[in-house]
This record gives structure tokens, C-alpha cells and sequence, in this order.
């Protein structure tokens, strides 16, 4: 057989793929990354300057016309450049 190998296991060392592959599906491992990530996007570098100016302008513009979509825009150019 092609896929089994000389020690007699497909995937190669059983802890190995227990540790990449099993253990990377925990619920709880997955919640860490995702808040991880999501503290990386919104505070990491100061970056919350830019989501706080951006929720601003879109909270500030729902009872405005173009003024408010004038704010908008420049809070979303300015998180673009960033």
C-alpha cells in the first residue's frame, strides 16, 4: 500500500498530528485566537484611534446628509491609509 508508511501509520507520529491538528479545534483555543486577533486589529499600534474615528463618523452621520457622509469618507480614507 502506498499510504501507510514502514512504521505502519499514515499520518506519520500520532503525537504530532494530535498536537497540529487535534488540538488546534478546541473550542476554547479557538475563542483565544479570534479575541487575540481582534485585540491585533483594533489595539495593537494605537489602532484604536482610527476604529473609535470610524464608529464616530458612522454614529455622527446617521442623522446627517452629506455632511455626515463627508465624514464618513474621510474616516474611512484615513483608516485606509493606515
Amino acid at each position: 500500500m502506498r499510504g501507510i508508511r514502514k512504521d505502519g501509520m499514515v499520518f506519520g507520529n500520532p503525537e504530532f498530528v494530535r498536537y497540529n491538528a487535534e488540538a488546534t479545534l478546541d473550542p476554547m483555543r479557538i475563542f483565544v485566537a479570534f479575541s487575540h486577533r481582534l485585540l491585533h486589529l483594533t489595539a495593537h499600534m494605537n489602532m484604536f484611534v482610527p476604529v473609535l474615528m470610524t464608529v464616530a463618523a458612522m454614529l455622527w452621520s446617521q442623522g446627517q446628509t452629506s455632511r455626515g457622509r463627508r465624514a464618513l469618507q474621510s474616516a474611512a480614507r484615513f483608516c485606509a491609509a493606515f
